[in-house]
């Protein structure tokens, strides 16, 4: 015997099926929007630098991840980027670890100067130290985030208003500089003079400072080139940022999705190397010099033995200082050391 349903019923029936039919295929096709938080525009190199890891993981994650970028720190101020991870604002954020010295104090390794000369020997030692570092996770996930992959600065080099072509040049100049950048130009004979970026136009302009250390495509970014003209291409120190994701944010995405996020950031080094340093800080910022006739100075290897022997103080007081607060300071600054020296070897085209 057939039983035959009413046309209505028939009809409330076949969208009541195809609902529950399709629930399941939606849900494993769902779309993870997250908002992504950074003090850069999408203009700036290191923006671009960014966008490449985020278009890569939209990529590779074939639609699924979607980002919500909040661009210039249109999504909270810069230095709130770590919290906004925490409180659930934002899901991934760019962190400047210099920015958080109470909070992700190991980090701050990376803050300590250098004479290494490229973003990717920066870039692929941070990644290989955290990797080796449980304690630096373990801050991170303090604070609700989770380390995907390093975006740093190039090396730190100087704009002055004079010419600089030595270390003994910088005897007595007034050079806009900040944390253990700071120390070095003290040590080299020079004033540091901790003032924000956004002033440091005005003050070259006027001779309240002498120079500033800064990467080629920031001293472009900030237009710094327009108001002085001598460009020490020798690197004095380095900044290391990362891009972090809420961890919340993390436990929520299928496998599938984790991996996306990690091979992106495998691929990352070699293309940030490319967009940042050598397509943009050697590149385009350069370029940009020659047209508002900038000087250019090489480094030397004089200028960077010397360095060398002004730096190691000062990573000694920093592993002192870590040490006294009982973390394992010494551990982490030869752990980044040699990472540093290893990368420094698989830099892509050398």
């Amino acid at each position: 015997m057939s039983i035959r349903l009413p046309a209505r019923g028939l009809s409330v029936l076949a969208v009541t099926f195809l609902l529950a039919a399709g629930a399941p295929q939606s849900a494993q096709a769902q779309d993870f929007v997250l908002k992504f938080g950074t003090l850069d525009s999408p203009q700036s190199i290191i923006g671009k630098g960014q966008k490449w890891y985020l278009d890569r993981v939209e990529e590779l994650s074939k639609g699924k991840v979607k980002f919500e970028p909040y661009w210039s720190s249109s999504l909270v101020p810069s230095r709130q980027l770590l919290d906004a991870l925490k409180s659930g604002i934002s899901d991934v954020s760019f962190l400047i670890p210099g920015y958080y010295p109470g909070k992700l104090p190991l980090l701050t390794v990376a803050t300590l100067p250098t004479t290494y000369s490229d973003a990717y020997t920066f870039g692929k030692a941070m990644s290989d130290l955290v990797a080796a570092t449980p304690e630096i996770r373990e801050q991170l996930a303090k604070w609700g985030a989770r380390y995907l992959v390093s975006q740093p600065f190039p090396p730190y080099n100087l704009l002055s208003r004079a010419p600089v072509k030595s270390v003994a040049d910088m005897k007595g100049l007034k050079v806009r500089a900040f944390g253990a950048q700071a120390k070095l130009m003290k040590r080299l004979g020079a004033v540091p003079v901790g003032i924000p970026t956004p002033e440091v136009y005005t003050s070259l302009q006027r001779g309240t400072i002498d120079a500033a250390s800064y990467p080629p495509l920031l001293i472009v970014d900030f237009k710094l080139h327009e108001v002085a003209k001598h460009f020490w291409a020798q690197p004095l120190a380095s900044n290391t940022s990362l891009l972090a994701i809420r961890l919340k944010t993390w436990d929520k995405l299928p496998p599938e999705v984790q991996q996306a996020f990690d091979q992106a950031a495998a691929e990352n080094h070699a293309a940030y190397h490319r967009i940042v340093q050598v397509e943009g800080n050697e590149g385009s910022a350069r370029e940009a010099f020659k047209k508002a006739g900038v000087a250019i100075s090489p480094g030397s290897q004089a200028a960077t033995d010397t360095i060398d022997k002004h730096t190691a103080p000062i990573w000694e007081e920093w592993i002192q200082d870590m040490e006294k607060k009982g973390l394992p300071g010494r551990r982490v600054a030869e752990t980044f050391a040699a990472a540093l020296a290893k990368a420094s070897k698989e830099v892509p085209g050398r």
